[in-house]
């Protein structure tokens, strides 16, 4: 696959709720940049596991879920 050489792809994969777990989420970024408030970095833990935590929220939300901190 050298087509991919010089490309970043970053995938987090969870399940909540954390005490029984009952839905899963995958986040898959193509080629993240890093910006200035990811300190210029592109890994997959200063994007695609934000991201992630921002779905899941919204998302706990709609389905009644509280959040645990």
């Amino acid at each position: 696959m050298s087509f991919l050489k010089n490309q970043n792809i970053n995938f987090f994969v969870g399940t909540f709720p954390i005490d029984d777990p009952e839905y899963l989420i995958l986040v898959i970024l193509d080629d993240p940049k890093g910006t200035k408030e990811t300190y210029s970095y592109a890994a997959a833990g200063w994007n695609a596991a934000p991201t992630a935590a921002h779905i899941t929220s919204k998302i706990a939300g709609y389905l009644g879920i509280e959040a645990s901190n």
